[in-house]
């Protein structure tokens, strides 16, 4: 059958029309069954899986058998459990009013008297023990206390006069002083006290010799640290000095005797020039009940 170049254009072109005006919800019949084109792509993506499901490993199929097995039976276990301790039934032990204690089951009772029974016999004198240890214990307490009560205890430093004599020249910082040997005034940083030439000097509280020496212009001389701020110096000494650098000594203890070796008070009467020391600073010697 011939068909004419022209007839055949119209036949594309009517082919053409047909197709741009048919719907795009239009359902297509596959063996008895109409499909639309949502149901086509869905159908597309199940083949999709399904084929790569195929293409997986043979050892991907055992493992997914054997979670699936091991899901049930961890399933069925708790199952059980569960059941098993709803049905479970406790045995209780109720006692009478007049019931003895020591003679229930598995008690607690019983095991501590056993442990008491076996501490006795195995060390008859353990009350004794106990009776010593608690008596040693209070020892120490009272031993801790006479501790911390000595240790409170500060001790009250009360100073003498050197010598026994009266004050000749006073303290004065302030005001000028004259001076027989040096015929002029001056200050004076002690107190001078009578004493008679060889007479004993003490020291005026305990403590340490921190120096024994001859000033040109005091003569002899020793310093005395308390070991509380407070320095004790003798001055116009004999040579003849008792004690000497880093000594002990108590209260009333004697360093020497009294001399005329002071250049700078030689026309003086016999006497002790004094002085204190507070914290590196000469001080009045009252503020040690000295005057």
């Amino acid at each position: 059958m011939k068909i004419s170049y022209i007839n055949l254009r119209k036949k594309l072109q009517e082919m053409k029309e047909n197709k741009k005006q048919k719907p795009k919800n239009e359902e297509t019949k596959y063996i008895g069954i109409n499909y639309s084109r949502d149901d086509e792509k869905k159908d597309k993506k199940f083949k999709n899986i399904f084929n790569n499901f195929k293409s997986a490993p043979k050892g991907s199929y055992t493992l997914l058998i054997f979670m699936i097995l091991l899901l049930v039976i961890t399933t069925k276990l708790n199952v059980d459990t569960r059941s098993n301790l709803k049905e479970e039934e406790y045995n209780t032990y109720k006692l009478d009013e007049n019931e003895d204690v020591s003679f229930v089951s598995n008690s607690n009772v019983m095991i501590y008297k056993e442990a008491v029974s076996s501490i006795f016999e195995e060390n008859p004198n353990y009350d004794e023990e106990v009776e010593t240890i608690e008596t040693s214990s209070l020892n120490v307490v009272d031993s801790n206390k006479d501790i911390l009560e000595e240790e409170k205890y500060v001790y009250e430093y009360t100073y003498i006069r050197p010598v026994n004599g009266d004050t000749m020249k006073e303290y004065s910082m302030d005001k000028v002083i004259y001076s027989k040997t040096l015929d002029m005034w001056k200050v004076h940083d002690g107190i001078d006290i009578y004493g008679s030439l060889n007479e004993k000097v003490k020291a005026s509280e305990k403590g340490i010799v921190e120096r024994v020496y001859e000033d040109p212009f005091y003569g002899y001389s020793v310093i005395i640290d308390h070991q509380n701020g407070i320095k004790t110096i003798y001055r116009n000494l004999d040579s003849d000095i008792k004690v000497k650098e880093k000594q002990e000594v108590d209260k009333g203890y004697v360093i020497g005797e009294v001399g005329n070796t002071s250049s700078g008070e030689c026309k003086d009467e016999p006497h002790i020039h004094f002085e204190v020391v507070k914290n590196g600073e000469i001080v009045n010697p009252s503020v040690i009940g000295i005057k």
